[in-house]
């Protein structure tokens, strides 16, 4: 039995025209994705789960190095009990989660053919300067990061930004004349007598 889908008639808007030179795809009716789209969706994905598994890493250490867990809970002397501590290890998930967030963002968009992702992803590669904060390893995720912010300049990815342009901003068609304009009186109006 066969398990993939059937083609979808995909509404594209009432009385719209995509132009022909957009590839479509008959499976799903929507542009066809380049390969460099699944590659900056990838890269980003493999950025949040480097800072998810130093964000995790991380606190497992601060169960008996606490100090070495991250560069901010080692910048910081604390003694142990001190408040100070849980507010320390509060901005090591709040940075390490804004970064995962962002770059999933940036990365889904991207992949969706949204041309604003190109800048987004050059925001996830800024807000990921937020994983030097954390333990030794989420500065790695700058490197998938900072490649998937490259990727989505490239010629591919231009013309899938702009094919999902015109599928979702297509320009209108022209309706049909059904019937031939009178002007004047209506000749339904004609048989009325004064």
């Amino acid at each position: 039995m066969d398990q993939t889908s059937p083609p979808v008639a995909v509404p594209l808007g009432r009385a719209s025209v995509v132009p022909r030179s957009v590839s479509l795809s008959p499976r799903t009716g929507e542009p066809r994705r380049p390969w460099v789209a699944w590659v900056v969706l990838a890269l980003e994905t493999i950025g949040t789960g480097l800072v998810g598994a130093a964000l995790l890493w991380g606190m497992w250490l601060s169960v008996h190095h606490f100090a070495e867990a991250s560069w901010l809970q080692g910048a910081v002397p604390t003694q142990i009990g001190d408040h100070l501590r849980l507010l320390l290890v509060l901005a090591v998930w709040v940075a390490s989660v804004l970064i995962g967030a962002v770059a999933m963002i940036a990365g889904y968009y991207a992949w969706r053919g949204y041309r604003w992702s190109r800048w987004a992803t050059l925001v996830a590669l800024a807000v990921g300067g937020l994983s030097f904060l954390g333990h030794w390893l989420a500065p790695w995720s700058l490197v998938p990061l900072a490649l998937a912010a490259g990727l989505v300049w490239l010629p591919p990815m231009r013309r899938f930004y702009a094919d999902w342009w015109e599928v979702r901003q297509p320009r209108p068609a022209a309706p049909p004349r059904t019937e031939p304009v009178v002007y004047g009186p209506l000749p339904r109006y004609d048989t009325i007598e004064s």
